[in-house]
Protein backbone atom coordinates (compact mmCIF):
# COMPACT_ATOMS: atom_id res chain seq x y z
CA UNK A 1 0.00 0.00 0.00
CA UNK A 2 2.84 2.32 0.90
CA UNK A 3 4.55 1.85 -2.67
CA UNK A 4 1.19 2.57 -4.22
CA UNK A 5 0.80 5.50 -3.05
CA UNK A 6 4.66 6.60 -2.91
CA UNK A 7 4.35 6.32 -7.08
CA UNK A 8 1.33 8.84 -6.98
CA UNK A 9 3.87 11.22 -5.25
CA UNK A 10 2.44 10.64 -1.47
CA UNK A 11 5.27 10.91 1.10
CA UNK A 12 3.80 7.47 2.90
CA UNK A 13 4.80 6.59 6.50
CA UNK A 14 4.50 3.86 8.96
CA UNK A 15 6.06 2.67 11.73
CA UNK A 16 6.20 0.45 14.69
CA UNK A 17 4.96 0.61 18.63
CA UNK A 18 4.36 -2.03 21.63
CA UNK A 19 1.52 -4.29 21.36
CA UNK A 20 0.56 -6.78 24.18
CA UNK A 21 1.70 -6.60 27.30
CA UNK A 22 4.50 -4.14 26.46
CA UNK A 23 1.74 -1.27 24.74
CA UNK A 24 -0.72 -1.82 26.93
CA UNK A 25 -0.27 -3.43 30.51
CA UNK A 26 -2.41 -0.69 33.51
CA UNK A 27 -1.22 -1.04 36.77
CA UNK A 28 -1.73 1.02 39.61
CA UNK A 29 2.53 0.91 40.19
CA UNK A 30 2.52 2.06 36.83
CA UNK A 31 0.42 4.97 37.06
CA UNK A 32 2.28 6.22 39.70
CA UNK A 33 5.09 6.15 38.01
CA UNK A 34 3.58 8.02 35.17
CA UNK A 35 2.25 10.96 37.84
CA UNK A 36 6.21 11.35 38.72
CA UNK A 37 6.87 11.73 34.71
CA UNK A 38 3.66 13.41 33.08
CA UNK A 39 1.53 14.72 36.62
CA UNK A 40 -1.16 12.64 35.16
CA UNK A 41 -2.05 9.18 37.58
CA UNK A 42 -2.47 6.83 34.14
CA UNK A 43 -1.06 3.59 32.67
CA UNK A 44 -2.06 0.96 30.03
CA UNK A 45 -1.84 3.17 26.77
CA UNK A 46 2.17 2.84 26.06
CA UNK A 47 1.43 1.86 22.42
CA UNK A 48 -1.04 4.86 21.72
CA UNK A 49 1.94 7.19 22.95
CA UNK A 50 4.29 5.00 21.09
CA UNK A 51 1.84 6.49 18.26
CA UNK A 52 1.40 10.04 19.51
CA UNK A 53 4.86 10.29 19.70
CA UNK A 54 5.77 8.57 16.02
CA UNK A 55 2.75 11.20 14.65
CA UNK A 56 4.87 13.98 16.45
CA UNK A 57 7.61 12.97 14.85
CA UNK A 58 6.43 13.29 11.76
CA UNK A 59 4.84 16.57 12.09
CA UNK A 60 8.48 17.95 13.21
CA UNK A 61 10.61 15.96 10.30
CA UNK A 62 8.75 15.21 7.45
CA UNK A 63 9.32 18.36 5.96
CA UNK A 64 12.77 16.96 5.30
CA UNK A 65 11.47 14.26 3.10
CA UNK A 66 9.58 16.44 1.17
CA UNK A 67 6.14 16.53 3.33
CA UNK A 68 4.16 19.13 4.33
CA UNK A 69 3.92 18.69 7.89
CA UNK A 70 0.51 20.66 7.97
CA UNK A 71 -1.46 18.24 5.47
CA UNK A 72 -0.86 15.28 7.61
CA UNK A 73 -3.20 12.52 6.94
CA UNK A 74 -3.34 10.15 9.69
CA UNK A 75 -5.16 6.32 8.28
CA UNK A 76 -5.42 2.57 10.52
CA UNK A 77 -7.66 -0.23 9.52
CA UNK A 78 -9.06 -2.63 12.07
CA UNK A 79 -7.24 -2.17 15.52
CA UNK A 80 -5.96 0.68 13.44
CA UNK A 81 -9.12 2.42 12.88
CA UNK A 82 -8.99 2.33 16.59
CA UNK A 83 -5.84 3.81 16.52
CA UNK A 84 -6.83 6.60 14.10
CA UNK A 85 -9.78 7.71 16.17
CA UNK A 86 -7.92 7.95 19.59
CA UNK A 87 -5.47 10.01 17.57
CA UNK A 88 -8.42 12.39 16.94
CA UNK A 89 -9.99 12.45 20.51
CA UNK A 90 -6.66 13.16 22.57
CA UNK A 91 -5.91 16.43 23.45
CA UNK A 92 -1.61 15.18 23.06
CA UNK A 93 -2.19 15.33 18.89
CA UNK A 94 -4.26 18.29 18.70
CA UNK A 95 -3.08 20.66 15.80
CA UNK A 96 -1.22 17.64 14.05
CA UNK A 97 -3.91 16.05 11.72
CA UNK A 98 -5.07 17.77 8.61
CA UNK A 99 -7.09 14.88 7.67
CA UNK A 100 -8.26 11.49 8.64
CA UNK A 101 -9.35 8.04 6.73
CA UNK A 102 -10.78 5.09 9.57
CA UNK A 103 -11.24 1.95 7.55
CA UNK A 104 -13.07 -0.62 10.03
CA UNK A 105 -12.85 0.59 12.72
CA UNK A 106 -5.81 -6.80 32.45
CA UNK A 107 -5.02 -6.81 35.69
CA UNK A 108 -5.71 -10.22 35.29
CA UNK A 109 -2.54 -10.64 33.41
CA UNK A 110 -0.07 -9.67 36.52
CA UNK A 111 -2.14 -12.21 38.78
CA UNK A 112 -1.82 -15.34 36.51
CA UNK A 113 1.68 -14.71 36.69
CA UNK A 114 1.52 -14.70 40.27
CA UNK A 115 3.75 -11.25 40.47
CA UNK A 116 3.16 -9.50 43.52
CA UNK A 117 4.28 -5.93 41.86
CA UNK A 118 5.30 -4.57 38.78
CA UNK A 119 8.93 -4.11 40.15
CA UNK A 120 8.81 -8.57 40.12
CA UNK A 121 6.93 -8.06 36.63
CA UNK A 122 9.75 -5.65 35.27
CA UNK A 123 12.75 -9.04 36.04
CA UNK A 124 10.71 -11.26 33.85
CA UNK A 125 11.86 -11.91 30.40
CA UNK A 126 10.00 -10.56 27.22
CA UNK A 127 9.55 -13.97 26.25
CA UNK A 128 8.10 -15.38 29.07
CA UNK A 129 5.73 -11.90 29.24
CA UNK A 130 4.29 -12.69 25.64
CA UNK A 131 4.11 -16.49 26.29
CA UNK A 132 1.23 -16.69 28.16
CA UNK A 133 -0.45 -13.74 25.29
CA UNK A 134 0.13 -16.09 22.53
CA UNK A 135 -0.55 -19.82 23.90
CA UNK A 136 -4.37 -17.57 24.91
CA UNK A 137 -7.65 -19.34 23.47
CA UNK A 138 -8.83 -17.36 20.10
CA UNK A 139 -11.51 -15.72 22.29
CA UNK A 140 -8.53 -13.82 24.66
CA UNK A 141 -6.40 -13.15 21.98
CA UNK A 142 -7.46 -9.50 22.39
CA UNK A 143 -6.08 -9.29 26.31
CA UNK A 144 -4.58 -6.25 26.07
CA UNK A 145 -6.43 -2.91 24.77
CA UNK A 146 -6.39 0.31 25.29
CA UNK A 147 -7.38 1.55 28.64
CA UNK A 148 -9.61 5.04 29.04
CA UNK A 149 -6.70 7.03 31.24
CA UNK A 150 -8.20 10.88 31.09
CA UNK A 151 -4.83 11.38 29.43
CA UNK A 152 -4.11 10.11 26.05
CA UNK A 153 -7.50 9.03 26.06
CA UNK A 154 -9.23 11.88 27.41
CA UNK A 155 -12.89 9.97 27.01
CA UNK A 156 -15.10 7.62 24.89
CA UNK A 157 -15.69 8.03 21.28
CA UNK A 158 -19.29 8.58 21.66
CA UNK A 159 -19.01 11.24 24.49
CA UNK A 160 -15.64 12.74 22.50
CA UNK A 161 -17.79 13.37 19.83
CA UNK A 162 -20.88 14.24 21.67
CA UNK A 163 -18.81 17.15 23.64
CA UNK A 164 -17.51 18.44 20.31
CA UNK A 165 -14.49 17.51 21.81
CA UNK A 166 -13.21 15.46 18.58
CA UNK A 167 -10.69 16.98 16.38
CA UNK A 168 -12.82 18.83 13.36
CA UNK A 169 -11.23 17.51 10.50
CA UNK A 170 -12.42 15.81 7.41
CA UNK A 171 -12.67 12.19 7.55
CA UNK A 172 -13.04 8.87 5.24
CA UNK A 173 -14.55 6.38 7.17
CA UNK A 174 -16.10 2.71 6.05
CA UNK A 175 -15.52 -0.60 6.13
CA UNK A 176 -12.80 -2.74 4.35
CA UNK A 177 -14.11 -6.11 2.16
CA UNK A 178 -12.85 -9.75 3.32
CA UNK A 179 -11.20 -8.21 6.64
CA UNK A 180 -12.27 -11.34 8.52
CA UNK A 181 -11.52 -13.39 5.67
CA UNK A 182 -7.67 -11.89 5.77
CA UNK A 183 -7.54 -12.64 8.94
CA UNK A 184 -8.87 -16.13 9.74
CA UNK A 185 -8.31 -17.58 6.73
CA UNK A 186 -10.36 -20.79 5.92
CA UNK A 187 -9.62 -22.22 8.72
CA UNK A 188 -12.38 -21.84 11.32
CA UNK A 189 -14.60 -24.83 12.10
CA UNK A 190 -18.71 -25.16 11.66
CA UNK A 191 -19.11 -25.46 15.42
CA UNK A 192 -16.87 -22.33 15.96
CA UNK A 193 -18.89 -20.72 13.73
CA UNK A 194 -21.96 -21.28 15.13
CA UNK A 195 -20.83 -20.88 18.86
CA UNK A 196 -19.40 -17.20 17.41
CA UNK A 197 -22.91 -16.11 16.08
CA UNK A 198 -24.62 -17.18 19.29
CA UNK A 199 -21.67 -15.40 21.50
CA UNK A 200 -21.84 -12.26 19.62
CA UNK A 201 -25.25 -11.32 18.64
CA UNK A 202 -26.90 -13.63 21.68
CA UNK A 203 -24.85 -11.41 24.01
CA UNK A 204 -26.64 -8.33 23.05
CA UNK A 205 -30.06 -9.47 21.97
CA UNK A 206 -30.32 -12.52 23.87
CA UNK A 207 -32.97 -15.06 23.59
CA UNK A 208 -34.27 -13.04 20.86
CA UNK A 209 -31.64 -13.99 18.91
CA UNK A 210 -32.62 -18.26 19.39
CA UNK A 211 -35.61 -17.13 17.60
CA UNK A 212 -33.97 -15.51 14.54
CA UNK A 213 -31.08 -18.28 14.53
CA UNK A 214 -32.66 -20.23 11.60
CA UNK A 215 -32.87 -16.92 9.72
CA UNK A 216 -29.33 -15.64 10.32
CA UNK A 217 -28.35 -18.97 9.09
CA UNK A 218 -30.27 -18.51 5.71
CA UNK A 219 -28.63 -15.37 5.33
CA UNK A 220 -24.87 -16.87 6.35
CA UNK A 221 -25.57 -20.46 5.40
CA UNK A 222 -22.58 -22.64 6.62
CA UNK A 223 -22.68 -26.66 6.28
CA UNK A 224 -19.24 -27.15 6.83
CA UNK A 225 -15.80 -25.72 7.78
CA UNK A 226 -15.01 -24.00 4.65
CA UNK A 227 -18.53 -22.95 3.94
CA UNK A 228 -18.73 -21.33 7.66
CA UNK A 229 -15.32 -19.30 6.95
CA UNK A 230 -16.49 -17.63 3.91
CA UNK A 231 -20.10 -16.98 5.83
CA UNK A 232 -18.20 -15.46 8.62
CA UNK A 233 -16.11 -13.16 6.51
CA UNK A 234 -19.37 -12.11 4.58
CA UNK A 235 -20.98 -11.58 8.11
CA UNK A 236 -18.29 -9.47 9.08
CA UNK A 237 -17.94 -7.31 5.87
Amino acid sequence: MGGGMADKGIVFVTFNYRTGSFGWLAHPDLSNDMKLETGSESSGNWGMLDQFAALKWVYANIAAFGGDPHRIVVMGQSAGSASTQHMLNSELTRGLIKDAIIQSGGIRYVDSKNIPSIGELRKLSASALTEKLLTSPRDREWAFTATLDYYAMPDTYYNTLLKGLAQDVPIITGNTRDESGAVFGLNILLKEYHNSAIKTYGSEWGQRFLHWYPAFLHWYPALDSKSASIAYNTQWT
